[in-house]
């Protein structure tokens, strides 16, 4: 009896370890799916892992981010828009706080015109994940992307982003990308870099005139 036990109890356990891989691999399958153009949306869903959700979430910001969503057609944007912010509400509705989530979220709602939801998403993203370097780049570029600047009616949560951006190579690479490029945002950046250590201030300098001398 107790061996016919241990077996059932095998069995379950093997059971339930098929159907966490199969909702693995179909979640992993599914944000594969994205970068095709010209096919519908896939079912988007959180996968059993942390590691398998955000990587759902990462290929929808790559995939709903500026300008790369401009070059798809208006009704692909808007399905992979509806996938992705499927994907990023279920997510937050078991991790509150994931400010990935947040981000996937704003871009999905910007994509369907969703009024000031996109504004709210990227400082809830700022909010919860403020010191992610990588994170702050995804929602610079986006913001900067869609118009959206620093300004007394909200967009504060920039300002902390750009701050995060002195910290890193990668964020001065950014920003120095920008200033070369986009002459409405050196007033924002010179603004911040009054604030930041003179070994950033320098870094910054140096990845200017770089971008400056290959133009």
């Amino acid at each position: 009896m107790r061996l016919n036990l241990l077996t059932v109890i095998f069995v379950l356990l093997a059971a339930a370890g098929f159907r966490m891989f199969l909702i693995e691999q179909r979640a992993i399958q599914a944000s594969d799916q994205l970068a095709f153009q010209g096919r519908p949306a896939p079912d988007l869903s959180p996968g059993m892992s942390l590691s398998t959700t955000r990587r759902g979430l990462s290929q929808c910001t790559e995939n709903l981010g500026i300008p790369v969503a401009l070059l798809r057609s208006g009704t692909d944007r808007q399905q992979i828009a509806r996938a992705c912010g499927r994907l990023a509400d279920e997510t937050l509705r078991t991790m509150p706080t994931n400010g990935l989530a947040y981000l996937v979220q704003a871009m999905s709602a910007y994509h369907l015109d969703q009024g000031r939801l996109p504004l709210r998403a990227l400082s809830l993203s700022n909010r919860y994940s403020p010191s992610e370097g990588w994170l702050a780049e995804r929602r610079f570029a986006f913001s900067a992307g869609i118009g959206m600047q620093p300004g007394a009616d909200a967009a504060q949560y920039l300002v902390r982003d750009i701050e995060i951006l002195f910290a890193t190579q990668s964020g001065a690479e950014l920003l120095a990308s920008y200033h070369v490029r986009r002459p409405d945002w050196r007033p924002i950046i010179a603004a911040v870099a009054g604030t930041r250590p003179a070994a950033q201030q320098q870094r910054l300098v140096n990845q200017i005139r770089i971008r400056e001398a290959g133009t």
